[in-house]
């Protein structure tokens, strides 16, 4: 059974545990409230590689996925997050994702702890857009080709974007928060 056929079968609320393999896979969580959790960083791996289009996708408001490895498609996201709330991402690892590997987009209420995102091929490790009250808690990026962490706005103020415990960014652009053009929404409370 792959992980895609357990969240097929599965409810709002139902939690997900992956065992310790590599599945060479892409997850649509359905807009459902799930946990999916893995066996660790490293022994958990969706490898989506040699796929295209979001790797991770469509989750529901107050989904979880911890404990694993994802190694991004060949032409898209990794983790892409959008138009939900209460979000939790923790210890995850990003690998070779084409564009931002892990993409928050108009989030609302959303905690990432102990996240490492690495050789995005186009775009940054994290990027947080149109969002607000999320936690960033250990992030560590490197050879993202955009830079490590980014704070966008457009159709929406983001704002309350937290950081703490270690931020170690390995790119020469660690952590750029972008308004352009001016006209776009404020970026505010960004510690």
């Amino acid at each position: 059974q792959t992980i895609q056929d357990a969240i097929n079968e599965s409810a709002n609320g139902d939690t997900i545990n992956v065992s310790a393999n590599t599945y060479v896979e892409q997850l649509n969580l359905q807009g459902k409230e799930l946990n999916i959790i893995g066996a660790g960083v490293g022994s958990t791996i969706i490898d989506a590689s040699s796929l295209t289009g979001y790797a991770v996708k469509n989750f529901g408001d107050s989904s979880t996925i911890r404990n694993l490895t994802l190694i991004g498609t060949n032409d898209n996201y990794g983790f892409k997050v959008s138009h939900v709330s209460g979000i939790t991402l923790e210890n995850i690892k990003v690998e070779n994702s084409h564009k931002t590997g892990v993409d928050l987009n108009t989030v609302n209420n959303a905690t990432l702890n102990n996240i490492e995102v690495i050789n995005t091929v186009w775009g940054f490790g994290l990027m947080i857009k149109d969002s607000n009250n999320v936690n960033v808690t250990d992030i560590t990026t490197s050879n993202n080709v955009w830079g490590g962490v980014s704070i966008q706005t457009e159709n929406a103020t983001s704002d309350s974007i937290i950081f703490s415990g270690a931020f170690n960014a390995g790119e020469d652009f660690p952590l750029l928060i972008e308004k352009d053009p001016s006209d776009y929404y404020d970026i505010t409370n960004v510690t």
